[in-house]
């Protein structure tokens, strides 16, 4: 077991990479073949440490780099991926060894590899601007500080990236799948009721972690204005259809869409002819996947608990249209788990409202 006293990866074994980084091989040279004896190792120890970090995470699998070499020239890096079993293996982690460095870092595939076909020049081009508009760069350890490094160490900051940046590789991943426009046709009607799931994963990671740029899950993940009017023009169409099927249509004219801030997105009614109020919460992911309310909304179902529920689009086959939801009323809501995202600050709280309660919330009692 390596340890900070005998580090994993030494100090001299990336100086002569990095020495070589980019220069000729040749079979015959008596230098290049003792240089080959420090690549070698070195290859398997940066494989090892990616193998470990996929072991370390349910469901990951991974891809090894076995070619410290391209043609006759000694390569400047060594890249194995790491990703989530099932998905595409276009959109993946990586553990490696560039510029003299170790790395981790989010990316995708820009150059046919094996099976696996590169990612359109135009997705390419998304995937760019959406890892500088959530600040997502690579984090390295320079070769000087190798020393402060066991494997165990190296194992747990990689472990640490790939939480802080799950949530986003999720997003890229779905989106190897779909255009940025959804079209509402493309989805079959009725959309598939199903029951909620039992366990909602949250991505919130275990201990927080700052930065120069944080994750607004809220704001990243669930609000996208073209997925979201997609989901609720296809409960719209649903209401109305199964109104009219009841031998509603006078009712089914009067379903109707709200406008921002009435705290639901949809008018509709009930076999007794009641109002009821939807809101539509849709992702292109499973049906375990976290959705996001405001306070605002939170404090619309409790309010109105008996005339409530929310509807959960969600996809059968991660990253294609919704195609099945769930029905959650105001009382399952109350059951979940929340947490809060963010804060208004200020001298005073609101009337009604505990300083450290969330709306609907009921005050502890005693200490």
């Amino acid at each position: 077991m390596s340890t900070p006293e005998h580090p994993y990866i030494l100090p001299s074994e990336m100086a002569v990479f990095a020495e070589m980084a980019g220069k000729s091989y040749r079979k015959d040279n008596p230098t290049d073949q003792q240089n080959k004896a420090v690549f070698e190792p070195l290859m398997h120890k940066v494989n090892d440490w990616a193998a470990a970090v996929c072991d370390a995470r349910p469901g990951f699998t991974g891809r090894p780099d076995r070619r410290w070499q391209n043609g006759w020239f000694v390569k400047s890096y060594l890249w194995p991926c790491c990703w989530q079993e099932g998905h595409s293996g276009r959109v993946f982690f990586v553990t490696g060894l560039y510029d003299g460095g170790l790395y981790t870092g989010l990316s995708y595939l820009r150059y046919d590899r094996s099976k696996l076909k590169a990612l359109e020049q135009d997705k390419q081009n998304s995937f760019k601007e959406r890892l500088e508009k959530a600040g997502c760069e690579r984090v390295t350890i320079p070769a000087a500080e190798l020393p402060g490094h066991s494997m165990e160490s190296l194992q747990a900051w990689s472990l640490a990236y790939i939480d802080r940046w799950y949530w986003l590789y999720e997003e890229l991943e779905s989106m190897t799948h779909y255009s940025e426009d959804v079209d509402p046709d493309s989805v079959p009607l009725p959309l598939t009721r199903q029951p909620p799931p039992d366990i909602i994963n949250s991505r919130i990671p275990g201990q927080r972690r700052f930065g120069d740029k944080n994750y607004d899950p809220a704001k990243d993940q669930e609000h996208k204005n073209t997925l979201g009017k997609t989901g609720e023009d296809l409960v719209l169409e649903m209401e109305r259809s199964r109104l009219k099927g009841q031998g509603k249509g006078n009712l089914a004219d009067q379903v109707c869409k709200q406008p921002d801030g009435y705290g639901y997105d949809i008018l509709s009614f009930d076999e007794s002819e009641k109002e009821i109020y939807i809101e539509v919460k849709s992702t292109r992911q499973s049906a375990e996947t976290p959705f996001y309310m405001t306070a605002h909304e939170y404090a619309f179902a409790m309010e109105h608990s008996s005339q409530y529920k929310l509807y959960r689009l969600y996809a059968t086959k991660q990253g294609n249209a919704p195609d099945a939801y769930y029905v959650y009323s105001a009382a399952d809501l109350e059951r979940l788990h929340r947490e809060p995202l963010q804060f208004e600050i200020s001298s005073n709280p609101g009337p009604g409202h505990s300083a450290n309660t969330l709306p609907g919330d009921t005050a502890p009692s005693g200490t």
